[in-house]
């Protein structure tokens, strides 16, 4: 079956393009678009001492390492889980692809908003797919019984209103897959930074139907080292690691996942959620509407366009600020944006051109 994609991928933190499209350097940008960690402080967290290019220079003239045993042992340790339910791939995204062939799945439920690669990677794969709120789904899961699927994705927390779903109505979605012979994959790329949301992977070894996505991506910051893993019975992992293709990682991004301390770079959220309440307040404020109930790292909002004023991305692109437009999501509308959440000095940069934008209006 054929691995490619009608179009390209549409997503956030396209920063490098923009910056070479203006001729202006990267470094001139403030960047919203990225739900990345703003609050990493990379000298205060070592990453001095993982990151440093002398040091990995040697390794570009030979292949990378493809036996991934100790780090699939590190993930499995901090996630409570056996080894072998570990599976190591460069990113999510590749994972989500991969999870699919594994599965040999034909139709797929979309449980939306959410991350646009779960709909890209099922049309890739010639999938049926059901696109289903998933406000729907939380407030009835039995609604699940009235369709026909054998792959079900859901983002805890979603993206991109970072609306998390709870342990009990998750497992009720997992259950009830499991009875139609389903699987589930739960998308929990910025579980991190959730404060008190528990994740799936404590079910993992009761559903033999369930797969938990995690990435390192967002929660360090570093999204040019390629590293993320599911959490599956070991059946499934079994399944997609003998398919996987030799040298997915690079030696970098494997040098990186064996020295990271994950419990104390989780630590450097701890600001976050004084700043996207900050945040939110002064959206509200400024008379825009916060979609959902954002949780993470991000928050989602309308903007009403005046039709004779040019999009508030358009004007915040002018004035070196990038944020995300939300028009292509599902469900959204071609008024609603996402703004990553940075430090208070970035945010008010943000909060005062958008009082400019609203005050032409």
């Amino acid at each position: 079956m054929s691995t490619e994609t009608s179009e390209p991928a549409d997503h956030g933190g396209n920063i490098i393009s923009i910056a070479k499209n203006s001729g202006r350097d990267i470094s001139n940008f403030l960047d919203f678009s990225s739900n990345i960690n703003e609050f990493i402080g990379h000298e205060k967290y070592e990453y001095s001492k993982i990151v440093k290019r002398n040091e990995w220079s040697n390794y570009f003239r030979y292949y990378p390492e493809t036996d991934y045993r100790d780090i699939e042992a590190k993930f499995a340790q901090m996630n409570g889980v056996e080894v072998d339910m570990v599976t190591v791939g460069a990113g999510m995204t590749p994972l989500i692809y991969r999870s699919l062939d594994t599965l040999k799945a034909s139709r797929s439920i979309v449980l939306y908003p959410s991350f646009s690669e779960y709909e890209r990677a099922s049309k890739s794969r010639n999938m049926i797919i059901t696109a289903i709120p998933s406000d729907m789904v939380r407030l009835n899961p039995g609604i699940l019984k009235s369709f026909s699927y054998d792959f079900l994705f859901i983002a805890n927390p979603d993206n991109p209103t970072g609306t998390p779903t709870d342990q009990y109505i998750l497992r009720k979605i997992v259950e009830l897959s499991y009875e139609k012979n389903a699987t589930v994959f739960v998308d929990e790329a910025f579980i991190d930074f959730c404060t008190g949301l528990e994740s799936a992977s404590s079910m993992a070894g009761e559903f033999p139907n369930l797969i938990v996505g995690r990435t390192l991506t967002k929660i360090t910051g570093l999204p040019g080292l390629r590293i993320g893993f599911t959490i599956s019975s070991k059946n499934i992992a079994e399944k997609m690691k003998s398919g996987m293709e030799s040298w997915s990682l690079s030696q970098e991004a494997l040098e990186f996942a064996r020295h990271l301390d994950l419990t104390q770079i989780i630590e450097s959220t701890k600001p976050l959620e004084k700043e996207r309440e900050y945040m939110k307040e002064k959206l509200k404020e400024l008379g825009l509407e916060i979609i959902g109930f954002p949780s993470a790292n991000y928050i989602a909002f309308k903007c009403e366009k005046n039709p004779v004023m040019e999009s508030l991305s358009d004007f915040l692109e002018k004035k070196l600020i990038i944020i995300r437009s939300l028009e292509k999501y599902r469900g959204m509308g071609s008024n609603a944006f996402r703004i990553s959440i940075k430090n208070r000095e970035k945010n008010n940069i943000l909060l005062d051109a958008l009082r400019e934008y609203l005050s032409e209006k």
